[in-house]
């Protein structure tokens, strides 16, 4: 489906070149916005001439929506549920049911500056809006069941005539229940209720490990002689980190 919107700014003034895009374009949806007429005033028998059926929302000078469809034109509804007004309500939306798909065409309430009432309204209309969208969504569950299904036996079908690719996804597989089990274990960096310890603990705990190997023999104490370059046995200066202090060897400092 090929979907098209235009804010028209009038379809009165520009209607020659509205006739003539759809011609020449031929978009199976266009949804229009700021007709800016009276719906007797709308030119349904020229876009029908064009293949188009029409779902108008207008009231004359100002705003005015509208859904041109090629592809059909059902369930059609005019603005939404509790709909805000300011202070009365306007046409600023029409849906209709266009080839099996929902199509919404809107014209959404210029804000002007937050302080203004206007953006208020808009704010409360757009709330509103999206209250009605949801409730007009509908998915349908079992041709998508359906279309899955089909989708993973085509892939079941290629996936065995290769036994490389078998060995692939079984490797795949393995490994993605290996990372599955290890989160189901818990992570290693949090605690049993899976919260995050705080700097002191890291701290603490950074203390712990070094003093430990300082004690096994692994670590020793920074010399003087050891800033800037590895020790005898090439290893390079730690920098130590406790819980109220950060020493930094580096540059002779």
């Amino acid at each position: 489906m090929r979907l098209a919107t235009w804010n028209v700014n009038s379809v009165k003034a520009r209607q020659p070149r509205l006739l003539d895009w759809l011609a020449e374009t031929k978009p199976d949806v266009l949804c229009l916005q700021e007709l800016k007429v009276l719906p007797d005033q709308f030119p349904a028998d020229e876009v029908a001439s064009l293949g188009y059926e029409s779902a108008i929302h207008a009231d004359g000078r100002w705003n005015g929506v509208g859904v041109l469809s090629r592809v059909g034109l059902d369930d059609v509804v005019k603005g939404f549920a509790d709909e805000p007004g300011f202070p009365d309500v306007e046409t600023r939306a029409v849906s209709a049911t266009c080839g099996g798909v929902r199509v919404w065409s809107v014209y959404v309430p210029n804000g002007r500056v937050p302080d203004s009432p206007h953006y208020g309204y808009k704010l409360a209309w757009l709330e509103k809006l999206r209250d009605a969208v949801a409730a007009d969504l509908t998915l349908p569950g079992p041709q998508l069941q359906a279309a899955g299904e089909r989708t993973r036996a085509e892939i079941d079908e290629q996936v065995q005539a290769s036994p490389e690719v078998v060995a692939v996804v079984e490797a795949l597989e393995q490994q993605y229940d290996e990372y599955v089990d290890a989160r189901v274990r818990g992570n290693p960096l949090t605690g049993q209720d899976g919260s995050v310890p705080t700097g002191d603990e890291l701290g603490a705990e950074l203390e712990r490990f070094l003093a430990e190997r300082t004690r096994r023999g692994e670590r020793r104490p920074l010399r003087a002689g050891d800033v800037g370059g590895a020790d005898e046995l090439g290893r390079i200066p730690h920098v130590g980190v406790g819980r109220r202090d950060v020493e930094v060897a580096a540059d002779g400092q």
